[in-house]
């Protein structure tokens, strides 16, 4: 397989596979879109990130099964010593909230080395960008960020961040409306869907290293990276299928009901389309394997 600039068409940025060979790989070119992206997430100017380390980089491999998962997440350590974890979300909601904190925990344990004070823990950042929901319903802004404090905004320790950055609540603003945060997330959610070209083309040209960086490598994503985040889409969603074909019947069987089980069949129509959207599928096969409507796939 060559390795030449890919001529296909793009997937979307919000593949979670696409997004970690951006910026998931011990490269340069990655490391630095990374640097850029981080800087801006949080609001660093004053006290930027000038280097990292990768903690279990992105490698091409063989495609995945049963046995063999693949790592979502990008790991990456600061010159500062800071853990950084970041994960493009675009599947199941169910529990994110309750597994984000886990997750965060065991951020928090590997920081500190065995024998260390706890005075010397570094200081742990989890960044979630979520895709194929809204994950604070309530919230009008779409970047939440959660730490220690108590109920009168005391803190009690600065170890630990959780940011949740929900792009599907980014509006379609003129660019020079917008600061450079919220120009990074519009990129981020529209970046690679052919309707939004001529608008993501005006979020490029409205300059910004961090969309600079990214669109470069967003274009040099050569064939093989192509392919394998192509299969492995498929893979995902046919895992997902499988799982909301499974998640549908126990419904289904729990109401033991005719209108239990219709409902459970939509659910799974609706879970299997909103997997297949996530990642950039076009919405008329979407259409022609679900059985929905342009309409209901442009709803969800």
């Amino acid at each position: 397989m060559g390795k030449g600039r890919t001529t296909e068409k793009r997937m979307a940025l919000t593949n979670d596979m696409y997004f970690r060979a951006v910026y998931g790989q011990d490269r340069d070119d990655c490391r630095e879109a990374l640097i850029a992206l981080l800087n801006v997430v949080l609001d660093r100017d004053d006290n930027p990130i000038t280097g990292l380390t990768y903690h279990d980089p992105f490698v091409m491999a063989d495609m995945p099964d049963e046995k063999k998962s693949v790592v979502m997440d990008i790991k990456v350590e600061t010159a500062n010593k800071e853990y950084i974890d970041i994960e493009m979300q675009v599947r199941n909601l169910k529990d994110y909230r309750e597994r984000s904190v886990f997750y965060q925990a065991g951020l928090l344990r590997n920081a500190v080395q065995k024998g260390e004070k706890y005075d010397t823990i570094k200081k742990t950042i989890m960044i979630n960008f979520i895709h194929n929901g809204i994950l604070f319903p309530d919230e009008e802004r779409y970047h939440s960020v959660f730490t220690y404090r108590n109920d009168t905004g005391h803190e009690l320790s600065n170890a630990s961040e959780i940011h949740f950055i929900e792009l599907m609540k980014v509006e379609v603003l003129e660019p020079d409306k917008m600061n450079e945060f919220e120009r990074l997330c519009a990129y981020l959610r529209f970046a690679g869907d052919e309707s939004m070209n001529d608008y993501v083309r005006k979020l490029i040209e409205s300059g910004g290293e961090v969309i600079r960086l990214t669109e470069k490598r967003f274009r040099e994503v050569t064939q093989e990276e192509h392919e394998w985040a192509r299969k492995h889409s498929e893979w995902m969603f046919e895992m997902e299928a499988a799982a909301a074909r499974k998640e549908a019947r126990e419904e289904g069987l729990e109401e033991g009901r005719a209108e239990g089980r219709a409902e459970g069949r939509a659910k799974e129509k609706n879970s299997i389309a909103r997997a297949m959207k996530c990642e950039g599928m076009d919405a008329g096969l979407i259409s022609k394997l679900t059985g929905l409507s342009i309409e209901e796939i442009e709803s969800l």
